[in-house]
């Protein structure tokens, strides 16, 4: 009986400093909050306008002086394999190097309502003479409309 005591302590004291180290490596190794890329897209809200339309707001990572092109596309299923579709453009300079924020509004063929919907996005920067173009990672995601 008492080696079995004895090999339980260990196991508990094992299992104890096993959480403790755990939770010292993520401690350490814990991810940094990451920087984007330039020329990439962060949405951060999409949202139902007046009238139907759909209203999109977020960042583009700039690099100071370049221009900016920005192409959206909000898509909602309306009944069976019918999709209500806005294409969404915007453009400009980036004022400074980091994320600057941008707001589109655009209208689709029948108006948008609350509900499950994706939005695409594609970006991209060029250079003030137009020798360096960046594209950004672009990409799709699952968004709920909502007022």
């Amino acid at each position: 009986m008492d080696t079995f005591r004895s090999n339980l302590q260990w196991i508990t004291h094992t299992k104890r400093l096993s959480v403790v180290t755990l939770m010292l490596a993520s401690a350490v190794f814990a991810p940094v909050a990451m920087a984007q890329e330039p020329a990439e897209v962060d949405v951060q809200s999409v949202t139902l306008g007046p009238g139907g339309s759909v209203i999109v707001t977020g960042t583009i990572e700039c690099i100071e002086g370049y221009n900016y092109n920005i192409n959206l596309q909000v898509r909602q299923r309306t009944s069976g394999n019918v999709y209500n579709v806005a294409d969404l453009f915007t453009s400009g300079r980036c004022e400074t190097t980091g994320p600057q924020a941008f707001t589109v509004t655009a209208f689709a063929e029948r108006p948008f309502h609350g509900g499950p919907a994706t939005i695409s996005t594609q970006s991209s920067l060029v250079s003030p003479d137009g020798s360096d173009f960046i594209i950004g990672p672009g990409g799709a995601e699952a968004i709920n409309l909502s007022s």
